[in-house]
């Protein structure tokens, strides 16, 4: 049985927390907990410390990564809170197994849009991460939950320390790219600069055309991305272009009939008057 903690994506997404990065100044050292830190005081609480054994660490562990696997993530998160609380009583407190749970911790509050429970863990990864790609998890995480709490400059500079690490371990061409691009321009576009958000969405859109086929659905919405910011802009005729081609790919992959196409089609309709 492998561990999710060990196969998680180096994407931003997710996905993903308080120190200095170069270029993105500093971030906030206080974070509040939130239901993982709340489960972790009601075991203290209970007195349930005391009847962990060291046998728990691996049994908690498992049993989360099973539920995790079923989708039952609520349940994943109770279990792998008890696993870490017996890892910390018991466990030897290397710093790579203590990052795995963590980095757990952090993802299934993410999944959860627990955003103050991913700020903390994702926080706590980044602080004690040994590996460039867990960092990049985390700050791609925290980006993730600020972005929840229409939090868009603090979002947009995780995401750009998120990307600075894709850069130099994934290489300028990487799929992965694409979305951290894209997530990049879309807290640009929420806090009103268009033209920012543009050459992102332009820079997730070079990525994809190099990696996948042009007609690809997965291509469609960054045009339309970039169509609405040009629409902002007050640019209504590449706007229009934009758009006509993320309509081309819908009609061609979805039919006339779906509703990303119809969608498609209105927003040209209203351009167009």
């Amino acid at each position: 049985l492998v561990s999710p903690v060990n196969k998680l994506p180096v994407t931003a997404s997710l996905v993903v927390f308080a120190l200095v990065f170069a270029g993105c100044g500093q971030a906030e050292v206080s974070v509040d907990g939130g239901a993982v830190d709340k489960a972790q005081r009601e075991i203290e609480r209970k007195g349930e410390l005391a009847t962990l054994v060291p046998e728990d660490v691996e049994r908690y562990r498992v049993q989360a990564v099973e539920l995790y696997g079923i989708g039952k993530y609520s349940q994943a998160r109770e279990r792998l809170v008890r696993a870490y609380a017996a890892f910390q009583r018991f466990g030897d407190e290397g710093k790579t197994q203590r990052v795995d749970y963590l980095r757990f911790l952090a993802r299934l509050s993410n999944l959860l849009k627990d955003d103050a429970s991913t700020i903390q863990h994702a926080t706590d990864v980044a602080i004690h991460a040994a590996e460039e790609k867990d960092k990049s998890l985390a700050y791609g995480l925290l980006a993730e939950a600020y972005s929840n709490q229409n939090q868009y400059d603090k979002a947009s500079r995780y995401f750009k320390a998120s990307l600075k690490i894709q850069l130099q371990i994934l290489g300028p061409e990487h799929p992965d790219l694409v979305t951290t691009y894209n997530n990049i321009g879309m807290a640009c576009d929420f806090q009103g600069e268009h033209d920012k958000a543009i050459d992102y969405h332009q820079k997730s859109l070079a990525v994809d055309l190099k990696t996948r086929d042009p007609e690809h659905l997965e291509v469609a919405p960054t045009y339309n991305k970039i169509a609405r910011n040009y629409a902002d802009c007050g640019e209504s005729a590449k706007a229009v272009a934009y758009l006509q081609r993320a309509k081309a790919i819908y009609l061609e992959q979805l039919g006339e009939s779906h509703p990303l196409t119809k969608g498609a089609e209105d927003s040209l309709s209203k351009l167009n008057n």
